[in-house]
């Protein structure tokens, strides 16, 4: 197994990385030491499987407003007024859970005027990130997009 350079101020990960069960987490202990970790996009091919992308996407956008668990190839834009799209580049139609911090009581679908309500978090996760957030479940056709504003 390839080593993990834990104390380097630049971190290059390539497609062997996925290897390493413990991967998340030391990037995520590089990216806290204000590292900058940077990925091939063969690790990114390998590291496709969901749980492993969300794990990622959860320490890595862990500051932001708003982030997504969903499947690869599903992206999330962010801005500045409490507003995102979420945009599935996939041929088949995608749920995606939403994410948002500081207590969220509803999202605005902006094209439609409906009200997305609160959806139960089933487990509870082991990430900081996802402590205390507010989660919405919605289904996006296949090459969609779907803009929300947080209420």
């Amino acid at each position: 197994m390839p080593h993990y350079p834990r104390h380097a101020r630049l971190v290059l990960l390539t497609q062997e990385a996925a290897t390493d069960p413990h991967l998340v987490s030391k990037i995520n202990a590089s990216l806290r030491r204000g590292a900058d970790v940077i990925i091939t996009s063969g690790l990114l091919h390998a590291l496709e499987p969901e749980p492993v992308l969300n794990a990622l996407r959860g320490y890595l956008l862990a500051r932001f407003p708003v982030r997504i668990n969903a499947r690869a190839h599903v992206a999330l834009f962010t801005y500045s007024n409490g507003t995102f799209i979420v945009e599935p580049y996939l041929p088949r139609a995608v749920t995606v859970r939403i994410f948002v911090r500081h207590g969220a009581q509803r999202l605005v679908d902006l094209v439609s005027g409906r009200a997305v309500p609160p959806a139960p978090i089933v487990t509870p996760s082991p990430l900081p990130s996802e402590q205390g957030q507010t989660s919405f479940v919605v289904r996006l056709a296949p090459h969609s997009y779907r803009a929300f504003a947080v209420r």
